[in-house]
């Protein structure tokens, strides 16, 4: 009976810590089924009287037991945590020099075979999207959608794991920016881009179906996003918007 209640007590306070590191992912439900543990204890004990409850097994499976029931879910909850959050690394190859708008459509069946690169064993690859000239590209890849039901937690797009290069040279990664021009002028890495004058990768929001990115330098960012007197009149007018992502202009979702 004290095994039951110590497992009891360890699964409520490992929920109550998930809660407190990890509230999003809804690993504290664990304290759920210590909670339903503790309440078996108790009527076993004190409402049926029963001190305890013999069983046919040896003490070393016993043991064995036990380290299973404590293990389980904090292996539960490492693999959750890796599968919700990893990456969906894809690797965006431009023309030389290409500039503008990029359009990358997910999940087409005509869009481009699946080819992965960078795999070790068949992992830690990375999804090979290539853009045409005209800064469009379809790719038979398709974002997942990660879902734990017991948890009920689903994990969101994400553009993280993404890289971008022109074809013309793979070594350097093109920077990657998603706050807006106004944000980005209080950040020192956005400051050193600026004054380099090099085209940056503004990222935009994602969805499951489309990735909308925009490859200019500093200068070119107003032609293609609102600028914050822009976002600000808007707000003014009752058009709320989040002033520190890059919001497109209307026309180029078009």
């Amino acid at each position: 009976m004290k095994r039951l209640r110590n497992i009891a007590i360890y699964y409520i306070v490992l929920g109550i810590l998930c809660f407190c590191s990890f509230w999003l992912y809804g690993f504290w439900k664990l304290s759920i089924i210590g909670v339903v543990l503790l309440i078996v204890y108790f009527l076993l004990r004190f409402v049926f009287k029963i001190k305890n409850i013999a069983f046919n097994i040896s003490k070393s499976k016993f043991i064995v037991w036990d380290c299973f029931l404590y293990l389980l879910p904090i292996i539960f909850i490492t693999f959750s945590f890796w599968y919700l959050t990893k990456p969906f690394n894809q690797t965006i190859v431009l023309p030389k020099g290409y500039q503008g708008i990029i359009t990358i459509e997910y999940d087409q069946k005509e869009g481009q075979p699946k080819k992965w690169i960078g795999e070790s064993l068949g992992m830690g690859g990375s999804r090979l999207i290539r853009v045409d000239n005209n800064g469009r590209a379809k790719t038979q890849f398709k974002y997942e959608d990660k879902y734990i039901p017991l948890l009920g937690t689903y994990s969101q797009v994400s553009l993280k794991g993404m890289k971008i290069y022109y074809e013309s040279n793979l070594n350097a990664e093109i920077p990657q920016y998603s706050y807006n021009d106004s944000a980005g002028t209080e950040d020192f890495q956005y400051e050193k881009l600026k004054q380099k004058n090099l085209p940056i990768a503004y990222t935009t929001a994602v969805n499951k179906q489309k990735n909308i990115i925009v490859v200019c330098k500093v200068k070119q960012y107003s032609t293609y996003f609102y600028t914050e007197n822009e976002i600000k009149k808007m707000e003014e007018q009752g058009v709320f918007l989040d002033s520190w992502s890059n919001i497109l202009r209307d026309h180029y979702y078009k």
